[in-house]
């Protein structure tokens, strides 16, 4: 891994984790793990405080809004609760 994030550095002069646009590798064997944090985050934005309304768009100014930080994670839950209904009817 350290071999493709030197590669990433070398082509776009950031690391990994500062391109946004580069692609990262998870772990996908626990589809059922990563789907309870998606909803819970989900959940969490959806029903966040004014306060933590504030600090979002503070955060993420100018990018994405709050309602596209839970548009998007609403597709990405939907996405992985079908894989894991996929891996489910493999069984």
């Amino acid at each position: 891994m350290s071999s493709d994030r030197a590669a990433a550095t070398r082509s776009t002069g950031k690391r990994a984790s500062e391109d946004t646009d580069q692609l990262i590798s998870v772990a996908a064997a626990e589809p059922d793990e990563w789907g309870w944090l998606t909803v819970a985050l989900l959940d969490w934005l959806a029903g966040a405080t004014p306060d933590t309304v504030v600090d979002f768009g503070r955060f993420f100014a100018p990018g994405p809004t709050r309602e596209h930080g839970i548009d998007q994670l609403h597709h990405i839950a939907e996405r992985i609760a079908g894989m894991a209904e996929q891996d489910r009817c493999r069984s």
